[in-house]
């Protein structure tokens, strides 16, 4: 029997590495598109390592992981979320102080959301609004807000002022060239300007003494004129001659003068120099009135 040398085939263990692309393969298509599991800039296929220090840094910015995120709270949020979010800042920022009442806060949503200064009523709605949008626009806070509708307040307060001290003016002198005679001169201006063309609403600030007193006298003044000449049938002159005509102040001290005149050359005894004499003083004393 001859012997037959019958070798063992030598078994060798091939140990086969996966390639990395081959885990990524096996993930469903939904995930391969994920931007985590695309290829880097260079092409080459991520690691397991890299898709999970991507996943953990997008969980922290998504707010999963609170280690290092703060939410910030949107301006309608609950006051508890908004504390929450104030105290997370602070456990994460000691140093920071947070702002007293008073001092400036985030700009709201609208302009619904400011709050307007004590006082503000002196502001008429399109300024407000207007003021509001302004503030909006450039992200102004609660006190930058209040503090430009203090000065509007302020300049607006200033500016009636001035128009009611302007207007208190022009009565005075009024009353001063006028008199007990005021309401009567001021209707004839106010006939003879709606006369010629005046709106009611220019007529009535007239005779409400708004309106410049000087200018006021001029036209007084014109209309006496034309009435002192007669009606002559002049349309116009009959439609400011309206009543009896009553004197200034000014017109009284001259009629009292021209009686003394007269009363020089009447006899003391003569009943008609008492007559005179009384219509004198009583011309003497409405010229003095104010």
């Amino acid at each position: 029997m001859s012997e037959e040398n019958t070798a063992t085939p030598e078994t060798t263990t091939e140990v086969i590495e996966a390639l990395p692309s081959e885990w990524v393969n096996s993930l469903p298509d939904q995930l391969k598109s994920a931007p985590f599991f695309k290829p880097t800039s260079d092409g080459s296929v991520r690691t397991i390592e890299q898709v999970l220090s991507d996943l953990n840094n997008a969980a922290k910015l998504q707010g999963n992981l609170t280690e290092s995120h703060i939410k910030i709270p949107s301006h309608d949020a609950a006051d508890s979320d908004k504390a929450a979010a104030r105290d997370r800042i602070l456990s994460l920022w000691p140093d920071l102080r947070v702002a007293t009442e008073g001092e400036d806060t985030l700009p709201p949503a609208e302009v619904a959301g400011y709050k307007l200064p004590e006082g503000s009523e002196v502001l008429d709605a399109v300024t407000v609004e207007d003021i509001g949008k302004f503030a909006i626009e450039h992200s102004w806070g609660q006190k930058q807000f209040s503090d430009y509708a203090s000065k509007m307040m302020e300049a607006q307060n200033s500016s009636n002022e001035t128009a009611a001290q302007w207007q208190r003016d022009q009565t005075t002198k009024l009353n001063e060239k006028l008199g007990g005679a005021k309401e009567e001169h001021l209707g004839r201006v106010g006939a003879a300007l709606e006369s010629a063309g005046a709106t009611p609403e220019y007529i009535s600030a007239v005779k409400a003494g708004q309106v410049d007193a000087d200018l006021v006298m001029v036209i007084d003044n014109l209309v006496g004129k034309m009435i002192d000449m007669g009606d002559e049938g002049s349309q116009f002159v009959q439609q400011v001659n309206t009543g009896a005509r009553s004197l200034t102040p000014a017109e009284h001290r001259d009629r009292a003068t021209e009686l003394f005149v007269t009363l020089q050359s009447t006899p003391k005894t003569s009943p008609k120099f008492k007559e005179l004499n009384n219509k004198r003083m009583e011309h003497i004393g409405l010229g003095m009135e104010r």
